[in-house]
């Protein structure tokens, strides 16, 4: 079979999804966040438990500059 791209999927991996193909929890970052440390109250595992994820910036994201940027903890 010959790949086409309306069968073109993605797949995000994620260690707090409900099930497989449950949707992204979005997380808003709060005040204190840095260009380099990212603050959240919505995730409350361990330090260290999310080393080596991804993040994105959504879209809907109300600061411009952030709007599809990438990155990696």
């Amino acid at each position: 079979m010959i790949p086409t791209p309306d069968k073109l999927g993605l797949y995000y991996p994620s260690k707090d999804l409900a099930s497989d193909g449950a949707a992204l929890p979005d997380r808003l970052v709060i005040a204190g966040s840095t260009a380099l440390t990212i603050m959240t109250n919505s995730i409350t595992q361990a330090t260290g438990y999310w080393n080596g994820a991804l993040g994105f910036f959504c879209g809907s994201t109300t600061q411009q500059e952030l709007k599809g940027k990438t990155f990696h903890v």
